[in-house]
């Protein structure tokens, strides 16, 4: 949510949001990455990391079938590193505190208006380890962040924690 608010700050044109499980979406692909890490022993803490590319990436560089895209390419002009540390800065004091309110198991719930696709759309999904994609419907996330999917034939949703959402305009 705070890196969201923060790019609409200094972008208000862009429509950011989230890509279970990490990932930092604009139109054109994936502008950023996010990374949460919740040492499970005193002192309670939780390590965010976040990626963004601020300008276009070296297309030499780039894996094959990846679609990074950069603030620079989707807003029309460089952006001011400072002003969008700033943001972030801003945007987390403001998220922290209420995420605080809530119990660690709810956060995933938090994010769900985020998330791109919304609870209740058809997907097609490529789990870590399987050859093959499967295709259902993503009915959210589990307490501890998994996402659930529902498969046409099955009566409950199953749980994954690893894979790549391929397509979510089924």
């Amino acid at each position: 949510e705070a890196v969201c608010q923060a790019l609409k700050s200094c972008h208000p044109d862009l429509e950011p949001h989230l890509k279970w499980p990490n990932d930092l979406m604009l139109t054109r692909g994936k502008v950023g990455g996010l990374l949460l890490e919740n040492p499970q022993s005193p002192p309670w803490r939780i390590l965010v990391g976040l990626g963004l590319n601020l300008l276009p990436p070296d297309p030499e560089r780039l894996p094959a079938g990846s679609r990074p895209t950069s603030l620079a390419q989707e807003s029309g002009t460089p952006p001011d590193p400072e002003r969008l540390l700033a943001e972030l800065i801003k945007a987390f004091l403001q998220v922290v505190p209420r995420l605080l309110e809530r119990r660690p198991a709810d956060w995933p719930q938090a994010l769900l208006p985020l998330l791109q696709p919304a609870p209740g759309s058809p997907i097609r999904f490529h789990p870590a380890g399987r050859a093959e994609h499967i295709e259902g419907l993503f009915t959210g996330l589990s307490p501890d962040g998994g996402l659930l999917l529902l498969q046409e034939g099955e009566e409950s949703p199953v749980c994954h924690y690893a894979g790549d959402l391929l397509d979510h305009s089924l």
